[in-house]
């Protein structure tokens, strides 16, 4: 039988290749001869050859064996196989399986799936490096001020802070989260990516009437990916603009520092017109209501008033406070300080002054004043000097000094119907009393010491002072009795009493008392003016005014 070897420079390839020379062998000798070929199997391999070396080495050894066929067939190759099979014990030891590589097929196919596996790995990193250059993620937001930011629940949302964010994959999910604010950081916001950027605006909503200065500060502005990675930052800060656009108002009251008090008379059912205390406040807010407050001296209590105006265009308002009386009155009565008071919606003072209320005339001087010049004696109305008048006028001075204080009341006795009559009432004059000095009245309730009226006047140049007054009540009845009148002139008390005729009224006691209130028979209007109000607040009083009588 013809046996096939290998030609000994294509062995030394092999070898030296570190391959198995077990397969190459096996395809060397004759597929029908198989039997007398003996494998060793005490020698080591060197080194453990990889899938890729397998294969190639089986293609290589197929093609070797294949060329060895067709040039060497005349060859004797039992001296070649004994030195070969000393190299192989040498070089390596095939294991069992190697037999498996006269069936190449498999092998080829582990080929291309194990090779291109690190060459893919040094694809990763460049494809890393180009998207951190794609997710140069920017975030621009500028300052905003308070009135675009805040709003109050119910109002209209304003436009608020703008943030842009650019730099984005559209097909990457990211959030917006702003922290910093007092209140608290609102839930993160979805941001809706187009053309790789995004817009949102950031608003803060409070209940109404909250303080919104305190929102005042920076805010930080994170923006984070589908995989809460932070991609990009920002700041902007929220600025009080509330101040600085607010109108300045410095409200200032404006009142003379007196005024006569017949210049604030009005008579009951006219119209003031230029009469009454004029006031008016300048540095108003516009279209806004103030609240003028008059308080008189504290013995003229009831003519408190109060009175709102509204303010115009220009921030002006304006007002007048008057007195509305029927009958007559007694200026000295009205005459003192009055406060005046400029307050805003919330009844907070923004100005105030006093205005004095004087009496008119009161400051006349004498005729010739005292620093004229005479020559001692006083002339008739004949024009002729009488050395003898200024001590007749002396005799006569000292006589009126010597005469004491006197009162006189006017009717003694009248019809309740009179007492009640505006015109008739009774009138109370005392005499004799020190000019410029005051004369206190005071009416008692007929069988009691209760005053019912009290009035205090200063006497004339003759030392005169006259009272007038009369009942307001509808019951003519509730007035009937005997009355008692006390005077007070130069410290001395002079009274009086005047009765009052006529039947009691019924009033469940029998008579015996009369009723002691004003909402029963209106017993306060025993007054001299009887109703008197104040314009645009109308206050009632019920007394001071009276009729004055010269004797």
């Amino acid at each position: 039988m013809k046996q096939h070897t290998l030609a000994p420079a294509v062995l030394a390839s092999l070898t030296a290749a570190g391959l198995v020379l077990t397969p190459v062998t096996a395809l060397a000798q004759d597929e029908g001869d198989a039997s007398t070929l003996t494998v060793e199997e005490t020698a080591e391999p060197t080194e453990e050859p990889t899938a890729q070396k397998k294969s190639e080495a089986s293609e290589e050894s197929e093609k070797k064996a294949d060329d060895g066929d067709g040039q060497d067939d005349g060859q004797d190759s039992s001296g070649e196989d004994d030195g070969n099979a000393g190299d192989d014990q040498e070089t390596s030891e095939p294991s069992p399986t190697a037999t498996q590589t006269e069936s190449p097929s498999p092998t080829p196919s582990e080929t291309p799936t194990e090779d291109p596996t690190p060459e893919a790995t040094e694809t990763d990193d460049p494809e890393d490096e180009n998207e951190d250059e794609q997710q140069d993620v920017t975030v621009q937001v500028g300052d905003a001020p308070l009135s675009q930011v805040v709003f109050a629940s119910g109002e209209e949302e304003p436009a608020g802070a703008s943030i842009s964010v650019s730099g984005l994959q559209d097909d990457e999910e990211y959030t917006l989260e702003v922290s910093g604010s007092p209140e608290g950081s609102p839930a993160p916001y979805e941001l809706e990516v187009q053309d790789g950027a995004a817009q949102q605006s950031y608003t803060i909503e409070v209940p109404e009437g909250t303080d919104a200065s305190a929102l005042v500060g920076s805010r930080t502005v994170t923006v984070k990916d589908s995989a809460d990675e932070t991609v990009a930052t920002g700041s902007f800060e929220i600025t009080d603009d509330t101040q600085d656009d607010a109108p300045e108002f410095d409200p200032e009251l404006n009142v003379p520092r007196s005024i006569k008090v017949d210049d604030v008379m009005v008579p009951l059912g006219e119209e003031p017109g230029d009469r009454g205390l004029q006031m008016s406040a300048t540095g108003l807010e516009p279209d806004t209501e103030y609240t003028f407050h008059v308080v008189p001296p504290e013995e003229n209590a009831d003519l408190e008033a109060t009175f709102t105006a509204r303010s115009d265009e220009d921030g002006n308002a304006s007002g007048s406070y008057y007195i509305e009386w029927t009958g007559d009155y007694s200026a000295d009565a009205l005459a003192g300080t009055y406060h005046v008071e400029l307050l805003d919606g919330d009844d907070e003072v923004l100005d105030q002054a006093d205005v004095e209320f004087v009496v008119g005339g009161a400051d006349d001087d004498d005729d010739q004043g005292e620093g004229g010049e005479d020559d001692g004696q006083d002339q008739d109305d004949d024009g002729q000097d009488d050395g003898d008048q200024d001590q007749d006028d002396q005799d006569d001075d000292s006589q009126d000094e010597a005469a004491d204080p006197s009162v006189t009341v006017d009717p003694q006795e009248l019809s309740a119907a009179a007492f009640i009559d505006y015109d008739r009432g009774v009138q109370v004059t005392a005499r004799d009393c020190t000019p410029g000095q005051t004369v206190d009245l005071e009416v008692f309730w007929p069988g009691t010491d209760d005053v019912a009226y009290a009035d205090g006047i200063e006497a004339d140049e003759d030392g005169t002072a006259g009272f007038s007054f009369y009942g307001t009540g509808d019951r003519a009845s509730d007035y009937v009795g005997t009355w008692k009148v006390r005077v007070s002139c130069d410290g001395e008390t002079l009274s009086d009493t005047f009765t009052v005729t006529g039947q009691a009224g019924d009033d469940g006691r029998g008579g015996d008392e009369l009723p002691r209130t004003g909402s029963e028979a209106g017993l306060l209007g025993i007054v001299a003016a009887g109703l008197m109000t104040v314009g645009a607040a109308t206050v009632m009083i019920t007394s001071r005014p009276r009729r004055r009588t010269d004797a």
